[in-house]
């Protein structure tokens, strides 16, 4: 065949694929376009009930979070009172251990269940329950 004639046919085969990928690039552009702009179109607040319906529920969701902080501020200010108060109360259990030591030591004595009661300020079941536990210890020594 003739070198020239090939040429033409081989450039001719070029410009025909040229020609059809700007066709196919122009396609493609004008849809990504139309795509475009069906998403940027803002959607109007009441165009889809269900939409409004979900912003609805969020918002009350929301307003409930609120609360619930709140009310949790709240427990936890009261914890924190209670934690003060009951580190500033470490000192009555302490007067308590010592009231008991002394209430041991006088029954261990042979003090009598009053005394126990008005000395030791113990309630008559504790004192009691002492004036046995040592009374105890005397019959089984004696």
């Amino acid at each position: 065949m003739n070198l020239p004639l090939l040429y033409v046919i081989a450039i001719s085969a070029l410009l025909v694929s040229d020609v059809l990928l700007v066709v196919i690039a122009l396609a493609v552009y004008r849809r990504w376009r139309a795509a475009r702009d069906v998403v940027a179109e803002p959607v109007p607040p009441a165009a889809d009930p269900a939409i409004e319906a979900l912003r609805q529920e969020v918002r009350g969701i929301a307003a409930a979070l609120g609360v619930l902080g709140q009310r949790l501020a709240r427990i936890e200010e009261g914890l924190e009172r209670q934690a003060e108060s009951a580190s500033a109360g470490g000192s009555s259990t302490e007067v308590e251990r010592r009231a008991y030591e002394l209430a041991s030591k006088l029954a261990a004595r042979g003090a009598s269940l009053e005394d126990l009661m008005e000395l030791c300020g113990l309630p008559r079941g504790e004192a009691e329950l002492l004036y046995r536990v040592h009374s105890g210890k005397d019959a089984a020594a004696g």
